[in-house]
């Protein structure tokens, strides 16, 4: 148990690690692992596969890169609790089940994909459309960047809105 007074809070450096692990995760399926093994099975050279960018881009790995955050999420959580706070790592496991909905973890996968989808769109659109070269390209990261926050904040206000009404 932690000592008496002291308050537990979010532990930074788990949630920064599992941001990070979902990036790399990310990477490594549609960068490193299966890029070029996509385009030999699908027939696709790279000049082809311009104008179906965005259908490969609203593909539904946001989700399952969420369910992999989550779960380092509790593995770190478990390791930060068991081993630096001396909680009962029985009674941790038991509290995430009891504490889990299945209407949390699916509003969540759903959320996701919604994001996922409204990121792609919103980076696909304005990259389609950029002119003027490099300084182009960068007004368009930065209007699918600010698009993308604004669109998912409103989307999040939506679905938090139809998925929680009682």
């Amino acid at each position: 148990m932690p000592p008496e007074g002291m308050v537990v809070g979010d532990n930074w450096i788990a949630i920064i690690v599992a941001a990070i692990a979902i990036y790399a995760v990310g990477f490594l399926i549609y960068g490193a692992l299966f890029s070029k093994l996509w385009m030999q099975l699908s027939g696709y050279t790279k000049e082809q596969l311009a104008p179906h960018t965005w259908k490969m881009a609203v593909s539904p790995i946001m989700p399952i890169l969420t369910a992999i955050g989550d779960s380092i999420g509790v593995l770190g959580g478990y390791v930060v609790s068991v081993y630096t706070l001396d909680f009962n790592g029985t009674g941790y496991l038991k509290n995430t089940v009891d504490f889990a909905h299945s209407e949390d973890i699916t509003s969540g996968l759903i959320k996701a994909a919604v994001f996922g989808f409204v990121v792609a769109l919103m980076g696909c659109y304005n990259g389609f459309n950029s002119k003027g070269g490099a300084q182009g390209v960068g007004n368009a990261t930065t209007n699918a960047v600010v698009g993308s926050s604004i669109m998912i904040l409103a989307a999040d206000y939506v679905l938090t809105a139809l998925l929680f009404h009682k």
